[in-house]
C-alpha cells in the first residue's frame, strides 16, 4: 500500500502551517479500570474525531467485562504479552505483534491470561469527543 505524497508550492501557506500532535513517552492523562492502566495518547476531539490512541497495561486477569460500542469500531495492536478476546461466542488468543480489529456492534472483550510481566495493547478507535477506555467491570454494554 502506499499513501500519495503531493508536491506542495513553497509560497502556498499549508505548506509551513503547524498541525502535529506529539505526546512523548509516559506522557498522557492515565485511567485507572480495576487493574488496568490506560494512557489516553490522543482523543478523537485532538483528531477531528478520526480516531483516538490509548496505550493499556493490562495485569494478569485484568481487562472489561464483554460490552460492545454502537457506534464505533475498536482495533488493538499488541506490543508484549497475550489476551485473549472475545469475538461475539468465539474466543481466541492473540500475542505480541497482532492486530485485532473489532467492529462496531460487536460483542467483545480481551483479558491477560499468562503471567507475564506486562502487556501492553494499543487501541485505535474512532470516538467523538474523547478516546474511550473501557469502563468498570459492571457488565454493561458499553462505554
Amino acid at each position: 500500500m502506499s499513501i500519495p505524497i503531493v508536491d506542495q508550492d513553497p509560497v502556498d501557506p499549508r505548506y509551513t502551517r503547524r498541525g502535529a500532535i506529539y505526546v512523548p513517552a509516559g506522557q498522557g492523562p492515565t485511567i485507572w479500570a480495576v487493574d488496568d492502566t490506560y494512557t489516553i495518547k490522543l482523543t478523537a476531539s485532538q483528531t477531528n474525531g478520526s480516531l483516538g490512541f490509548i496505550d493499556a497495561s493490562v495485569p494478569p486477569g485484568g481487562g472489561p467485562f464483554p460490552h460492545m460500542h454502537p457506534n464505533e469500531d475498536e482495533t488493538f495492536y499488541l506490543l508484549a504479552g497475550e489476551l485473549e478476546f472475545l469475538n461475539g461466542d468465539q474466543t481466541f488468543t492473540a500475542v505480541a505483534g497482532d492486530l485485532v480489529h473489532i467492529p462496531r456492534g460487536t460483542r467483545h472483550r480481551f483479558r491477560k491470561r499468562r503471567q507475564a510481566h506486562r502487556a501492553d495493547d494499543l487501541s485505535v478507535h474512532p470516538r467523538r469527543g474523547r478516546a474511550g477506555v473501557p469502563g468498570p467491570r459492571s457488565g454493561g454494554a458499553g462505554r
